[in-house]
């Protein structure tokens, strides 16, 4: 199989996209009332992140501060005090959104390094989203001024972010997200030394959203019956000829709001025993419903809306042809490396004993098959040599 376009630092999946990738994951879920089933697009399922990264960047990169204080006399002697807008003031009206934000969500994700500083400063200044109205006022519990308790909390950001402890906070997670893609990237590409197509199918798993008794919408699903679900799902395709002719998987757990946990999957299948992949993607996703979530369950099958994706990495995808290069591509640098790039930013927050990914086990080669196509081995080396750190992969969540 051809490496290139397979493992690149592609610039184009930054943490703005990211985010709106997340948000709109999350927003579009599938609510169940009196057996009637309806899509829905709710914007509040994930916490709005993005403009909090980008203002904490600011800081960590410049010098700039909100505002400066200047102490002025009146004809009649009378000292008062205001305050001259600087560069950073522009953030300073959304600074009570984003501290209810962060205080909203802390129990329910893992945010990025930068959003967690904001949040560990926010604490460590007792700031509240009652706060931040004007400049101006002032507190006589914190005897400062709203201008001057912004500017702390910039102080305090940019010095907590040149510390030793917060810079391999976000080596470390990034080193995470890389060996995680540079794993599944393996993984995938064993696929394909053993299997000269795959046909690669891509399923979001999850539950119908319900409304209580005063018409509140809610998921109620549980991590664990999440977790069981998914068990028996896979525990049962060892007796489900849906699954017969699949050759591995790749599982992330996701958690969106109202959309409550789900799964993103994608599964690969012998490309030499079948062919129709919105029809296969179908039949599990029915299955997930009405069989292992006993007609709880809701699905979304990416392959029934491929002339949606600008990268299209899922389909019949044949190992060595050049006409594939393209998907192979696609499937590494955007399907795979969107679902490890999530995590520096945001990531739910799970018990010991659950995983966000997981896979199916190493391919079964063939007596015959003997050493792999070398440009699978030269696909290894370079993944082994753009290695950036020897710590051990965290497979965990």
């Amino acid at each position: 199989m051809t490496t290139q376009g397979i493992i690149e630092d592609l610039d184009d999946l930054t943490s703005n996209r990211i985010y709106k990738d997340i948000v709109h994951q999350a927003a579009v879920f599938k609510i169940k009332i009196d057996e009637k089933i309806n899509t829905t697009i709710n914007l509040d399922n994930t916490p709005t992140l993005s403009p909090i990264e980008k203002f904490v960047e600011l800081i960590r990169s410049t010098n700039h501060i909100g505002y400066t204080r200047k102490e002025v006399s009146s004809n009649g002697g009378v000292q008062s005090v205001i305050f001259k807008a600087e560069k950073l003031s522009i953030y300073f009206t959304n600074i009570k959104s984003y501290i209810s934000t962060v205080y909203s969500y802390d129990d329910v994700y893992i945010y990025s390094e930068n959003v967690t500083l904001f949040l560990e400063c926010c604490k460590e200044l007792e700031l509240s989203p009652n706060q931040f109205n004007k400049p101006e006022f002032f507190y006589n519990a914190n005897k400062r001024h709203e201008a001057e308790l912004y500017n702390d909390l910039i102080t305090l950001i940019r010095v907590k972010s040149k510390t030793e402890t917060f810079r391999k906070k976000l080596s470390n997670r990034k080193s995470n997200s890389v060996r995680m893609q540079k794993r599944l990237t393996e993984y995938v590409k064993e696929l394909f030394s053993v299997h000269s197509r795959l046909l690669v199918i891509r399923l979001d798993l999850g539950y119908y959203a319900t409304a209580d008794k005063d018409g509140i919408i809610q998921s109620t699903v549980t991590i664990e019956q999440v977790r069981n679900d998914f068990n028996k799902l896979f525990n049962n395709r060892r007796h489900n000829k849906i699954f017969e002719h699949m050759v591995g998987y790749i599982s992330k757990l996701e958690y969106g709001g109202k959309k409550g946990f789900h799964y993103h999957l994608i599964l690969f299948f012998l490309g030499s025993r079948v062919h129709k992949d919105t029809y296969l993607g179908n039949q599990i996703g029915e299955y997930w419903s009405n069989v292992i979530t006993a007609g709880t369950g809701s699905y979304f099958n990416c392959n029934a809306s491929k002339k949606k994706y600008a990268h299209l990495g899922i389909g019949m995808i044949n190992a060595e042809s050049e006409m594939d290069a393209g998907l192979r591509s696609n499937l590494f640098n955007y399907v795979i490396r969107y679902l490890t790039k999530t995590e520096q930013y945001l990531k739910v927050k799970l018990g010991e004993k659950d995983r966000v990914f997981s896979t199916g086990g190493p391919p079964k080669r063939k007596s015959n098959a003997g050493r792999p196509r070398d440009s699978v081995r030269d696909a290894r080396a370079l993944a082994h040599q753009l290695a950036t750190t020897p710590e051990p992969f965290d497979f965990g969540g």
